[in-house]
């Protein structure tokens, strides 16, 4: 997979890629649901 590094650099830093980026929409139902609970 290709990725695109972060524009920022930390000189002790090694950045890693720990898992992908969200695909689209698959955490709407769950941002729904709590903007929901604090609209309450």
């Amino acid at each position: 997979m290709t990725t695109i590094r972060t524009p920022i650099s930390f000189a002790e830093s090694e950045l890693k890629l720990e898992r992908a980026a969200p695909r689209l929409g698959e955490h709407t139902d769950e941002i729904l649901a709590e903007l929901a609970e604090e609209g309450r």
